[in-house]
């Protein structure tokens, strides 16, 4: 696959467009704080551009390179699609296949998600169930459960839409559910399928599940906080047998990416050519076109498309790309590409504390943006360098400012953060006290007893520890009657590598009481459906 690297030196006018992007870029991440970015452009199918910015690593200062690892995060959701798909042209699985009929344990609360959800649904985030990262994901990149947990805990997960409606509900847990349903139809792990079906005849010879305990080139994660200082935090733990490894657990680099999306950009090109009989190619994603059709709307007022296939965005420009992207949360994407032709693009973005990724494919002219950051900053910069990368590429007469949508993004950012604590002031109920600590000690199980958070005290203090774990104890502090808050600041929950969640019902705990003690406690888990209170139930002392 040696022609997949081939660097075509690109005109004079692309090299200026791009030297005045790059010197945008690095804008964007003084105004982020983020300590690093990589970047590739293909154009033609073939690379013309690639850049570094900043250091892997802020302690020893080591810049990244085409080599430099990164875990992709959502970015994996292509290849675990891209398996379904070939499982389905041997004729192992349908889209019409159904979970419950592939896993005979498979449950939910919705009774119509449970018998009827198919793998096509799962694939285009279709069942309405809010995701509740809180489950899974902890402190520093802590996996909370066991995989083997994920079956009973998809069971649990509460609607947030209707089955199939027109709300579109991003859900990892569902990709974490066809990487099984893989695994038991080829009686082979995710990771090894990875490997053996993509990775390997590809010589995407630095891509894996796993981190590489001796390799020296891997990007160190890092946090932003509120003086835009960056901190180093544990890497992300997702990947090789632990949950969420079919969501978002593949670890890459530039130079194998490029190699990746420019068989992908070979495979749409060759769908696209009447010519060609996809029998008659040796891609290895000759059967994979159904994961970039698009399934489903992507809600919101546009003229052109906006849709979701498998594991992809699409997008027409002049538009919007980024809908579900994490900048979207509080700035409505702008239009890119005004004054350039039309064209198709086939994006997705990955997050997870520590770093964000993003890849752009526009297949007309067989084109790709591809750019990693290993920082979680106030802003999404690897979303905001990439689209300034697709409007240079294209030539776009009028730009848009990502500089300034960056900075205004910080702004409100931050600003959220805090009002998170300004509404949870205003609520309080004042003249309240708490009944004696003592009474509220103890460890409260979920419906499932697969997720616990053990009360105590110390130093004369309410604790909670999630999992009944050291780095999941969070101190509490007296709120109003039994109710009690653990609200932390951004730069507080930067520091434990959590996200500041933006919803003040998240930061409550309230506990309910029987015979003179508490005999059960509230929380509010899962931000999305932050009006569902997740009981978790007294079991005897810590």
């Amino acid at each position: 696959m040696d022609q997949h690297r081939e660097n075509i030196k690109p005109t004079e006018s692309i090299r200026c467009r791009f030297e005045n992007a790059a010197t945008e870029i690095a804008e964007l991440m003084t105004t982020s704080g983020a300590p690093s970015l990589s970047y590739a452009v293909i154009h033609n199918g073939r690379l013309i551009h690639t850049h570094h910015l900043g250091y892997r690593n802020i302690e020893t200062k080591l810049c990244p390179d085409n080599d430099t690892r990164h875990n992709i995060n959502s970015m994996t959701k292509a290849v675990t699609a891209a398996l379904v798909v070939m499982e389905v042209a041997k004729g192992t699985l349908a889209w019409s296949s159904k979970v419950k009929e592939l896993l005979p344990d498979f449950a939910s609360r919705s009774p119509v998600v449970e018998q009827e959800c198919t793998i096509l649904d799962l694939l285009t985030h279709n069942t309405g169930l809010s995701e509740c990262d809180a489950l899974w994901l902890g402190s520093q990149n802590n996996i909370l459960l066991d995989r083997d947990e994920l079956i009973k805990t998809v069971a649990t997960l509460h609607p947030q839409s209707a089955f199939r409606s027109k709300t579109f509900v991003y859900n990892n847990w569902g990709y974490e559910i066809v990487g099984l349903v893989l695994e038991r139809v080829t009686g082979k792990g995710i990771s090894q399928l990875l490997q053996e079906r993509i990775f390997q005849p590809l010589n995407m010879s630095r891509t894996s599940t796993s981190w590489y305990d001796e390799d020296d080139n891997e990007a160190t994660a890092h946090v932003v906080l509120n003086d835009l200082t960056a901190v180093e935090i544990d890497r992300p733990k997702v990947g090789k047998g632990t949950l969420m490894a079919a969501a978002g657990g593949v670890k890459s680099t530039l130079n194998d990416l490029i190699i990746l999306y420019t068989e992908m950009l070979s495979a749409i090109s060759s769908a696209l050519d009447p010519n060609i009989s996809s029998s008659k190619t040796s891609n290895i994603f000759r059967d994979c076109i159904p994961t970039f059709i698009a399934h489903r709307v992507i809600p919101g007022e546009s003229l052109r498309e906006q849709t979701y296939a498998m594991g992809w965005c699409r997008a027409q420009l002049p538009g919007q790309i980024g809908r579900i992207a994490n900048n979207a949360a509080l700035n409505t994407p702008p239009i890119i590409g005004t004054g350039a032709s039309p064209c198709l693009v086939i994006y997705h973005h990955g997050n997870i504390p520590g770093g964000a990724t993003v890849v752009n494919l526009l297949p007309e002219t067989q084109s790709a943006v591809i750019v990693l950051s290993n920082a979680s900053a106030p802003v999404d910069i690897a979303d905001y360098a990439a689209q300034i990368l697709i409007e240079r590429l294209l030539d776009v007469p009028k730009p848009v400012d990502f500089v300034a949508l960056a900075r205004e993004h910080v702004r409100k950012t931050f600003k959220q953060a805090s009002d998170v604590k300004v509404e949870l002031d205003r609520n309080r109920q004042l003249g309240t006290s708490p009944k004696a600590l003592s009474s509220y000690v103890g460890r409260y199980w979920n419906e499932l007893r697969n997720w616990c958070i053990d009360i105590s005290v110390r130093n004369g203090e309410l604790n909670m520890a999630f999992q009944g774990l050291d780095t999941e104890t969070f101190e509490l502090r007296h709120y109003h009657h039994d109710t009690f808050e653990w609200w932390m600041s951004w730069d507080d929950s930067c520091r434990r590598a959590r996200e500041a969640i933006g919803v003040a019902s998240f930061w409550l705990i309230e506990f309910e009481f029987e015979d003179g003690r508490a005999s059960r406690l509230l929380w509010a888990m899962d931000p999305a459906v932050s009006e569902s209170k997740e009981p978790f139930y007294f079991d005897g002392e810590v």
